[in-house]
């Protein structure tokens, strides 16, 4: 009977370290699942902003696209403006030597015009 009894007891204490091994796994497995629901929520955080940072490159993609398309329009515009500027500029030239020319046949029919007048005075 005592050996029943040792038996007993010592199963007892087999039990008592098997139960607490059992729930120290219990809370490690607790731990462990709290651990993965915080690292779940970090994941979503963290995709949630990876979303959000992929629709501001997006965005900001389209808009350079944009930015792009409006400076090769003006820079197209400004070669025009360029060319037109040289031609106005040209025709000026050639029109402010004209106006010279024009000028100088002025004064020079105006002195014979005001040599002839004289004369005819002189008579």
């Amino acid at each position: 009977m005592d050996r029943v009894k040792e038996k007993i007891n010592l199963l007892k204490g087999e039990l008592d370290k098997v139960t607490q091994r059992a729930e120290d796994a219990e809370k490690e497995v607790k731990k462990l699942q709290e651990e993965n629901s915080t690292k779940d929520d970090e994941i979503a955080s963290l995709q949630r902003k990876c979303d959000k940072l992929n629709e501001d490159l997006e965005a900001t993609e389209a808009n350079l696209k944009e930015t792009q398309t409006k400076l090769n329009d003006t820079d197209i515009k400004c070669e025009t403006l360029d060319r037109k500027i040289t031609q106005i500029t040209q025709e000026r030239d050639d029109m402010e030597k004209k106006n010279e020319e024009l000028l100088e046949k002025y004064n020079k029919l105006k002195a014979e015009y005001d040599a002839a007048m004289t004369s005819i005075d002189d008579l």
